[in-house]
């Protein structure tokens, strides 16, 4: 996971100290007043006291220079149009003043520059990106330009999701450099996954990476690409199926790949986790006795479309013929159907011994479900 990094505070450049021009700006108002003590006392009052740092001649000047330019400096300033702007390491406000000024986001440098150093804002400003509008007023970019956008944002990939589900999630997302068709590519390199990990040795070479994208609330640097993300989800996935959990699937005479195909199905019929032993167990049970799974789980997945990836089954599984119908077809589905939990995966390895064979929802809608050891059982617990 990548560790959270906070934006680096910079260091600022002082504002320039008063100039020929302020000075004359600051006369010229006490001359329009009557009584330059009055005029100076005036101008003082309209210093925020985060100003201690500056002189006092400094401060009416500066004062004077915002006092005749209140329109310019609270005015929008543009059309209605959201624009990313990047603040580099050690930038000072002068420099990004300028920058704003040559753009032609605000209307005059000095304004915000002088602005920023009355209220205090020149020291606070960040370096990173920051959302602003055209529309914004000189004023309100120099508050803004004090918070900067987080360099990381969660993303999270929820249990029983498919690939497509992530993806789209990202795709929502907005904050990875998503690619459909590079995602599509990387899901599908299995081969460049061999390389890394020694769990991926039991994945088909004509399979993808579903199952494989461990669960979990990922920290992701902005400028993440979508082959990051992946990667994030496998190394997660290598931690979290721990020594323990390999030699348990050795010791089922199982692969990896079979483990994950398993749980993937436990984890969408398993609406409450304390169930999800005895759902694995009945799965496992089945395969023993070359009973076919029946789950209706891998017939939605094999039917699924973008608009719905879990769609009803509003005909009889058996009358769909598909590679992933386990109404139909003998053994394990071709691969994973899903994302599963640690906990599902772990369901697999530590079944309950109640010896159960069939199971269905239970008619209450509370998603607990009812076993049975013979059909008749299962017939008998039909709503």
């Amino acid at each position: 996971m990548s560790s959270k990094t906070q934006p680096n505070r910079v260091r600022k450049q002082a504002g320039r100290r008063s100039g020929p021009l302020l000075a004359v700006i600051a006369m010229f108002v006490a001359c329009l007043c009557v009584g330059g003590a009055i005029a100076t006392g005036v101008v003082r009052g309209m210093v925020d006291q985060r100003t201690t740092s500056l002189t006092g001649f400094e401060a009416v000047a500066i004062s004077a220079y915002i006092q005749l330019n209140q329109n310019l400096l609270h005015d929008s300033n543009g059309p209605n149009q959201q624009f990313v702007y990047n603040v580099p390491e050690g930038a000072s406000a002068a420099s990004v003043a300028q920058d704003l000024a040559t753009q032609g986001i605000i209307p005059d440098e000095r304004l915000l520059r002088l602005y920023m150093r009355q209220q205090g804002l020149d020291s606070l400003i960040e370096a990173g990106e920051f959302d602003l509008n055209t529309n914004m007023s000189v004023a309100e970019i120099a508050v803004a330009l004090t918070d900067a956008k987080s360099t990381d944002f969660d993303l999270r990939i929820w249990e029983g999701w498919r690939v497509e589900q992530i993806a789209e999630s990202m795709q929502v997302a907005g904050h990875v450099d998503f690619n459909p068709d590079a995602f599509q590519q990387q899901v599908r390199n299995v081969e460049r996954v061999k390389q890394q990990y020694a769990f991926a040795e039991s994945i088909p070479a004509d399979a993808t990476l579903e199952g494989f994208l461990f669960p979990d609330t990922y920290n992701i640097l902005r400028d993440t690409s979508s082959l990051g993300v992946i990667d994030s989800a496998l190394a997660n996935f290598d931690q979290q199926y721990s020594a323990e959990m390999r030699a348990q699937t050795a010791e089922r005479n199982l692969t990896i790949y079979q483990v994950v195909t398993i749980a993937s199905i436990v984890e969408r019929e398993a609406v409450h986790p304390e169930e999800q032993p005895i759902i694995a167990e009945v799965y496992l049970n089945r395969l023993a006795q070359g009973m076919r799974l029946q789950a209706d789980p891998t017939t939605q997945y094999g039917i699924a479309s973008a608009t719905n990836w879990w769609p009803p089954l509003n005909v009889s599984p058996a009358n769909i013929n598909h590679g992933y119908n386990t109404y139909v077809i003998d053994g394990l589905p071709p691969g994973p159907i899903s994302n599963p939990s640690l906990t599902a995966m772990q369901a697999v390895l530590n079944p309950t011994g109640y010896g159960y064979i069939f199971f269905q929802a239970q008619c209450d809608g509370s998603g607990y479900h009812n076993f049975a050891y013979t059909y008749e059982e299962h017939l008998a617990n039909s709503c």
